[in-house]
């Protein structure tokens, strides 16, 4: 009896007991985080190049696959890939800059400033609707709503020119916008270039005790914060191009200012697509109103299209929140940050969220790469530092003749 009693508590993990080290670990990490948030302002760049960067790693692998593994390119096929990508990703957007980028920018701009007047005209056009209105509505709300139709339009290209500025540090002067210019594609070119070899790096340069737990900190803020920024980004480009096709297929004339605002309410979750259709239907109903109804059911159509299959095989579980929790973070993130604490809020939570349950892991006893296990997908570099050794090549036998005899 003694003996299975006691062979079941040498296999079960010891909890581990807070040592000095860890409130040392934890102190560092805190004034780390301090550090951050103190020079957020002057972070907008690097935050934009590292954006752009998860949105094109996928696209770097792809062409690394292509490219000549064997012969002189062979060491260099990675940075060649990553310097491919960026020069198509560059000659793309300055095409489509050229393009599309001004037209659909102007008539979205135009859009936006002129809501207080579709709103009054909607209310003077639909006479049933402004009785109802009238009549239903108290004065105190009328005034708040109409007050706030005037800044609605201003709120979305304020918010959308605080990003410019933060992402390109505008305010920081002429220097400090000649210096982003060539910040952000340099970071996010040598990003792409050291990420593969990142988890050792972060090993070599930090105490040994610290290592394991460093890259697995790395690898699950690397796992969220570019799954959730691919997924966002191509859920909000696959959204923007459908409605405002679909727009154009039913003959709203407006279609391209309206996709481009479906695409920015799809980076909002929750919330944000709401907002992009009770921004889009009375525009339609003003200027178009025999189309309102086709309008309505396009956006029932993309919302059961974007929440059975969109949503599911683009974002799948990055983020996994309630929708409830998902506005509160929202909301704590705007009174945070503003626009840009507001779209960070949930991958930022998500991180938090699965640090501390790999610290909880670790602290019942678990190994690195154990404690991981389930949180991210699984991968050599947190095994132990002996089994990431190369095996040795087995010794050819030697045959002697007293081995024959």
């Amino acid at each position: 009896m003694t003996d299975g009693n006691s062979s079941v508590r040498d296999t079960t993990p010891a909890r581990h007991r807070m040592e000095p080290r860890h409130y040392f670990a934890i102190a560092v990490l805190l004034a780390v985080a301090a550090v951050f948030f103190a020079a957020r302002a002057e972070l907008g760049p690097y935050v934009l190049a590292g954006l752009i960067a998860y949105l094109l790693v996928p696209i770097a692998r792809r062409i690394e696959d292509h490219l000549p593994d064997h012969g002189r390119l062979a060491g260099s096929r990675h940075i060649l890939a990553v310097l491919l990508t960026f020069v198509v990703t560059l000659a793309a957007f300055g095409v489509l800059l050229s393009v599309l980028l001004r037209p659909m920018l102007d008539q979205t701009t135009d859009l936006l400033n002129s809501l207080p007047a579709y709103w009054a005209e909607l209310q003077a056009k639909y006479q049933t609707f402004g009785d109802w209105y009238m009549a239903n509505i108290p004065a105190d709300t009328r005034a708040w709503i109409s007050e706030h139709v005037d800044e609605l339009g201003r709120t979305i290209i304020n918010g959308a020119k605080g990003l410019v500025d933060f992402f390109f540090n505008v305010s920081g002067g002429l220097f400090s916008g000649i210096i982003t210019l060539f910040t952000i594609p340099l970071f996010m070119i040598y990003f792409m270039i050291d990420q593969p070899r990142l988890p050792e790096r972060i090993r070599h340069q930090l105490p040994a005790t610290w290592g394991d737990d460093a890259v697995a900190v790395y690898r699950i803020a690397d796992h969220i914060l570019g799954n959730y920024t691919r997924g966002v980004v191509t859920e909000a480009v696959i959204v923007g191009v459908i409605t405002g096709t679909g727009y154009w297929l039913i003959g709203v004339d407006l279609a391209l200012p309206l996709g481009v605002i479906a695409f920015i309410g799809e980076i909002v979750p929750i919330a944000g697509p709401w907002i992009a259709f009770f921004i889009s239907f009375p525009v339609v109903l003003v200027t178009q109103p025999e189309k309102a109804i086709p309008a309505v059911i396009l956006f029932g159509a993309i919302q059961l299209l974007e929440g059975w299959l969109i949503t599911p095989k683009i974002e799948g579980d990055s983020t996994d929140f309630t929708p409830s929790t998902t506005l509160v973070l929202i909301a704590i993130g705007a009174a945070l940050g503003g626009a840009f604490g507001m779209l960070i809020a949930l991958p930022i939570a998500a991180v938090f969220r699965t640090v501390l349950q790999y610290v909880s892991r670790r602290l019942s006893g678990m190994p690195s790469a154990v404690a991981l296990d389930g949180l991210v997908p699984s991968s050599p570099e947190l095994a132990p530092a002996e089994e990431r050794l190369p095996e040795p090549k087995p010794t050819p036998a030697v045959t002697t003749v007293e081995s024959i005899g």
